[in-house]
């Protein structure tokens, strides 16, 4: 997901397939989060990854970031978490609760068989939405929601979450090029409604004089002052306005 949103990546983007066999041929049995992830961070550059708590995963999704989430429970607790979410149970589409758990957060878990990893794609403050790898017809269309992390931990070992990313300055320059201008081909298309934004006046931060923002020239990135044809950036809320429009 996170190879998805760089624009003409060199080498391509590889398939869920493909990159499935590769760990699988890899890995015959199934490795530590964390050496999976370094060995796919190793092979799909620029992809890198870090551990982070719950606030932190809520901070990736709402920038739009995936965040693998890893969990272990007891053979009761699976039991209690398949029938809550089970395609034809009556709180599949409900929030599964620390209450609903509380009872299986002390029994033995088997850490060989009880894990699952699952991918975080959306918040609300009072709950965490998952993609599940069980098909559409299980949860609510292969999703579920949790109150917080506690809800699928245990005494043992806690929800993790790994976000996934890549840094601008780790793309290759054909790549940045591609994203550039897929941004302003992109700004220009939500420009054409939003017409009046054009009229209003943006202050030069090289002669502090006042110009529509028609006249001047250049980029989201880099702009040019029609009056003193000073070259600037914009400010980054000026940026994120714009990408908002």
């Amino acid at each position: 997901m996170a190879l998805l949103r760089i624009v003409a990546r060199e080498g391509g983007i590889p398939s869920l397939d493909q990159i499935r066999g590769r760990i699988l041929s890899r890995f015959p049995s199934a490795p530590e989060t964390s050496e999976l992830l370094t060995a796919l961070r190793d092979w799909y550059r620029p992809l890198q990854y870090a551990e982070v708590n719950e606030d932190g995963a809520r901070q990736a999704v709402l920038h739009r970031r995936p965040v693998l989430a890893t969990f272990f429970l007891s053979q009761p607790g699976w039991d209690k978490f398949e029938a809550f979410f089970d395609d034809d149970s009556q709180t599949r589409c409900s929030i599964l609760k620390q209450f609903h758990m509380a009872p299986h957060y002390s029994e033995e878990v088997n850490f060989e068989e009880g894990g699952h990893a699952v991918v975080l794609v959306g918040c609300s403050p009072g709950s965490l939405n998952f993609l599940n790898s069980w098909g559409s017809s299980w949860g609510d269309s292969g999703q579920f929601k949790i109150e917080n992390h506690i809800v699928l931990g245990n005494h043992e070992e806690p929800m993790r979450f790994y976000d996934i990313f890549w840094l601008e300055e780790d793309l290759k320059s054909s790549e940045r090029q591609a994203y550039n201008m897929r941004v302003d081909e992109e700004l220009c298309r939500r420009a054409e409604g939003h017409q009046g934004i054009f009229e209003l006046g943006y202050r030069c931060p090289k002669c502090d004089n006042n110009a529509p923002l028609a006249d001047f020239s250049g980029s989201i990135r880099r702009a040019t002052c029609p009056k003193c044809q000073g070259s600037f950036e914009p400010e980054a809320g000026h940026r994120i306005e714009a990408y908002l429009i």
